[in-house]
């Protein structure tokens, strides 16, 4: 009857342990589905590790039994009294009832414990006390160096070491020694933008972070990753703008963005190899780094070196879509300087500074305290004190509970905050092939025995996992450190902070407690970390998941110079504005810019705003420039005026050309005065080759035309006939006045022939009083003057003539196309599509689009129709030519419009459509897209009003430019302005 029990009690856990390997066999299957989504479990089961007692810890234990038995020795043996240990008792009790609720609490309490004496109060630690702090016996301590270069000069105290003797040994560019005996390497990392990536992108790249730390199963590796996020002042207000307006309306854009908080946020993982671990040769021990055989201590420590720089060679590998590089040295007038103790030091305090090295001496003699003077520790904030007698104050934030899944965007609140941080992840990792086996077997006794059945499904899931090389498990712990520079900001940053931390999940709060735990931990250290758990690799992973902005632009050393201007990223960091293509100071780079938005998106500001800003590239210019082209024009075509105002307070020249009234142009004056200049004899032969075209299609109006916008009819002698009379006409030392009428009266004056040149010519030729005489038959002197630094030219009445629209556009660009010289040169473009129409035009257009980068010459498109600019002729060309492509708001856009034109994702089709409110999304070739802001709050709204004009006010701007007794039109436009009470 005894054997059939049993027998019965071994079928039962036999059925038990096959149906929980049934469930856990589908729940390995949904967490790899998961996994796959970037999505991944946190297996609570591991958060309460550490050894216990009969459910108490185990060190409580002992310490408890150690306290009870001296209380009774005291109390009972020697004194009588019984009511100590009754009350000692009570306390005991009391306090392990709630360390084996929540064992994290006395964790935390135990770690904290560990500090020495001054640790034991609030108060004021200085240099002495932090060089105590770091020299813990224990190798897991912090990673200062303690190598002396004379070696039997021994340590005398922790604090004499550390004022007189800190000294660090570097083994290798970017390789330190420390006093634990590991080696030390940092590796900066960019981050991707995730706001305009799409999901699927992002999983993959997110993914090559998880392989990082599936390729380190072995505990000699810990890995420290920061985010560091550094408050920055973008300070442009020195720049010169050339022009008053200009100056006056970016002197107050700068001096707003002065006043904002940009951050700049930045990643870095150092990694840690205990090499006490992985030298099995019998001297190398303690004690042997303490004898004076050093230099065979060097030998044995180079040849583990390699195997080092191969580990960091294979995790830049594998993060090279980070962009990784390196800390390591650099040489600055001629002084050697370390990137990576710089990294290191500015952690204590975020206190930036050069770290002089020797590398002669291979040993460091510089002090590893950050330029911080005094750190003092109140209950929940504390207070820097720097060498140079500044202050800052700094918080320390604990995350108690975790949320149940991981992902990648689980800190992206925090990256976001508007307050200055250090935020280190410390991970561990763990013998994956031991880890297997304790964890199956845990898992098949906690199930036999009786116990929770998901969590002996959990433990063999994990085994599972861990066993198929999916995932690796590890100790993990972090340290969030926020600063300020004032005690009110800092209470704000925390409350922020935790609000964010919360509602994605966690359970966090200020420190208290443990507050020096966790400022001492952000620098490199396991060992102050008052809470230390088990996670999977997946989830250190999505911990340190890098998402910013990977692509910010250069301030400086671009082809003209500066940027255009600073900007703000989503992130609160700077975007450094800038048309061309990133190259060096004084290179030929690809600038030509495509801008697309829709009515009221703010197109027509954002270009004025820019045309302004690049008044600061009629300065500084390259070496190698000549004096007559150390200069800049801006043109800028224009339509329906919204241009106008910005114009004329540039002090510019806006030139309107309307119906039926004289242009004021006269391509047979212009082609006169180049060949009586300077110009080259190409020069000289371009300008009477653009008159002959100009001529013949004004001959050829009426013709039928073939796709390249050629006459079908026009004879080769009419055309011969009419090149000679241009070119005797222009070369001639005649007075030019009404050019057309004297090409006419060469002609004869015989009407009769409807497809004679006279006829063909009678339309534009005043003597004939022809419907368009206003066109080019004018005075001997042309209206268009180049020389000036910005000039503006409106569309709005002729663009929809199609009767008139090609001539005047053809001879527009020809002139500005003659004037692209060398000279630093801006053409603006607005409603493209309308001066594009034509092919014969677009086609002239789509040469220049294709020469303008060697004539130093940029030109921005826009409009705000895609679909319009798509039908152009040169819609292709545009694509091709074009690197730049900035996106204001378009609700109303079409997906496949916007990959043709302009190679637009999903993800940033999605951000045009939605996500833009006085913001531009800035798409360059070879660099990710950004969103950027360009509010304009806080400007002086006369400013904004000139910027873009209303059509209200186009005949009160023509009354300032009409009346020449207003000497100023800028300040004129401004007072205009400042009247109007309502904008």
């Amino acid at each position: 009857m005894f054997v059939a029990s049993k027998q019965a009690d071994e079928q039962k856990k036999l059925i038990i342990e096959q149906e929980v390997q049934k469930r856990q066999f589908q729940k390995i299957e949904e967490l790899k589905i998961d996994m796959q989504k970037g999505v991944n479990p946190f297996f609570k089961v591991l958060f309460d590790g550490g050894n216990r007692l009969f459910g108490f810890p185990e060190t409580f234990i002992y310490s408890s039994i150690f306290i009870l038995f001296v209380t009774i020795v005291l109390s009972v043996i020697l004194f009588q009294a019984y009511e100590p240990v009754l009350i000692v008792a009570i306390v005991v009790v009391l306090v392990a009832l709630g360390f084996k609720k929540d064992y994290r609490l006395y964790q935390r309490m135990e770690r904290a414990m560990k500090f020495k004496k001054p640790f034991l109060f609030k108060g004021v630690k200085n240099k002495a006390f932090m060089s105590i702090f770091s020299m813990k016996p224990s190798k897991e301590m912090a990673n200062d160096i303690r190598l002396n270069p004379n070696r039997e000069d021994r340590l005398v105290s922790a604090a004499n070491s550390y004022l007189a003797n800190n000294y660090e040994c570097f083994l290798d560019d970017g390789v330190i020694l420390t006093n634990n005996y590991s080696l030390l390497g940092t590796i900066k990392l960019g981050g991707i933008d995730f706001l305009t990536t799409s999901k699927k992108d992002l999983i993959e790249l997110h993914a090559s972070i998880y392989s990082v730390f599936r390729n380190f199963v072995t505990p000699e590796f810990k890995f420290y990753f920061h985010t560091v996020k550094k408050k920055i002042v973008i300070d442009e207000t020195n720049r010169d703008y050339s022009l008053a307006f200009s100056n006056d309306f970016m002197r107050a854009y700068n001096e707003k963005q002065k006043r904002e908080s940009f951050y700049d946020i930045s990643f870095f993982l150092t990694i840690e190899q205990d090499l006490l671990d992985t030298l099995n040769e019998p001297v190398m021990n303690k004690k042997h780094f303490a004898d004076n055989n050093f230099e065979e201590f060097q030998r044995i420590i180079r040849a583990k070196l390699e195997n080092f720089k191969d580990r960091i060679e294979l995790i830049e590998e594998l993060l090279s879509k980070y962009h990784p590089t390196r800390l390591k040295e650099y040489t600055k007038d001629g002084v050697i300087y370390s990137k990576q103790c710089e990294f290191y030091n500015f952690l204590v305090g975020m206190n930036e500074a050069p770290f002089i090295c020797n590398r002669k001496d291979l040993y460091l003699k510089e002090k590893m305290h950050g330029g911080v003077k005094e750190v003092y520790f109140a209950n929940k904030h504390g207070k820097i004190l720097n060498d140079d007698l500044s202050e800052k104050y700094f918080s320390a934030i604990e995350i108690s509970e975790y949320a149940p899944k991981s992902q990648s965007d689980l800190f992206d609140k925090i990256n976001a905050l508007d307050s200055e941080f250090i935020f280190m992840h410390a991970y561990s990792p763990k013998n994956s092939q031991v880890l297997k086996d304790k964890l199956a077997f845990t898992s098949r006794r906690i199930i036999i025995s009786g116990g929770s059945k998901e969590q002996g499904m959990t433990l063999g899931c994990l085994s599972e996992l861990v066993g198929n090389g999916d995932i690796t498990l590890g100790s993990y712990g972090n340290s969030l450190v926020l600063f300020a520079d004032s005690f009110e900001k800092m209470k704000q940053s925390v409350k922020e902070c935790v609000s964010s931390l919360n509602a994605k999940g966690f359970l966090a709060n200020a420190a208290t407690f443990s507050m020096e735990n966790y400022f001492f931990a952000k620098h490199c250290s396991f060992i102050t970390l008052p809470f230390i758990f088990d996670v999977t690799s997946n989830n250190f992973a999505d911990f340190i998941a890098m998402r910013a902005m990977s692509f910010s632009g250069n301030q400086e050393n671009n082809a003209w110079g500066n940027s255009v201007m600073t900007l703000k990223s989503e992130i609160n960091s700077p975007f450094y504005l800038n048309f061309h293509m990133p190259t060096d100071f004084g290179s030929a780079s690809a600038g030509h810019t495509l801008i697309l938005g829709s009515t009221g998106s703010g197109k027509t500001v954002f270009m004025s705003m820019t045309l302004n800003a690049m008044g600061q590239f009629a300065h500084h210019f390259p070496a190698n420039v000549s004096k007559d082209k150390q200069k800049l024009t801006m043109v800028y075509m224009d339509k329906d005026y919204g241009a106008y105002g910005n114009i004329v307070a540039m002090g510019g020249e806006y030139v309107k050309i309307e119906l039926g009234t004289d242009t004021g142009l006269n391509p047979f004056a212009w082609a006169a005065c180049v060949q009586k200049s300077n110009a080259t004899m190409e020069q000289k032969q371009t300008a009477i080759s653009v008159v002959k075209e100009l001529v013949k299609n004004l001959a050829t109006k009426s013709d039928e035309k073939d796709e390249n916008g050629n006459s079908t009819t026009f004879s080769l002698a009419d055309s011969n006939t009419l090149a000679a009379a241009v070119t005797n006409l222009i070369t001639g030392d005649m007075n030019l006045d009404y050019p057309i009428t004297q090409l006419i009266n060469a002609f004869g004056k015989d009407h009769n022939d409807p497809n004679g040149l006279v006829a063909r010519l009678a339309p534009f030729c005043k003597s004939t009083n022809g419907e368009f005489q206003w066109l080019f038959d004018n005075k001997a002197t042309d209206r268009l003057d180049f020389s000036k630094t910005i000039i503006g030219v409106d569309g709005s009445s002729f663009l929809d003539n199609n009767d008139v629209s090609p001539f005047i556009c053809f001879y527009l660009f020809a002139r500005i196309q003659e004037a692209m010289d060398g000279r630093r040169f801006v053409l603006d473009i607005d409603e493209a599509w309308k001066y594009l129409g034509d092919p014969k035009v677009a086609y002239f257009v789509r040469d220049m689009l294709k020469t303008a980068r060697k004539r130093n010459a940029i030109v921005r498109l826009a409009t705000q129709s895609i679909t319009d600019l798509l039908a152009c002729p040169i819609a292709d060309t545009i694509r091709e030519q074009c690197p730049t492509k900035i996106f204001l708001r378009n609700d109303g856009g079409n997906l496949s419009d916007y990959q043709r034109l302009a190679n637009v994702t999903e993800k940033e089709f999605e951000i045009i459509t939605k996500g833009l409110d006085r913001k531009i999304l800035y798409k360059q070739d070879g660099s990710p897209s950004v969103i950027a802001s360009f509010n304009l709050r806080g400007i002086p709204k006369e400013y904004l009003k000139i910027l873009s004009t209303d059509t209200v006010f186009v005949k009160e701007i023509d009354k300032i430019i009409q009346n020449h007794s207003i000497i100023d039109k800028y300040q004129a436009l401004r007072q205009m302005y400042q009247q109007i009470k309502e904008y």
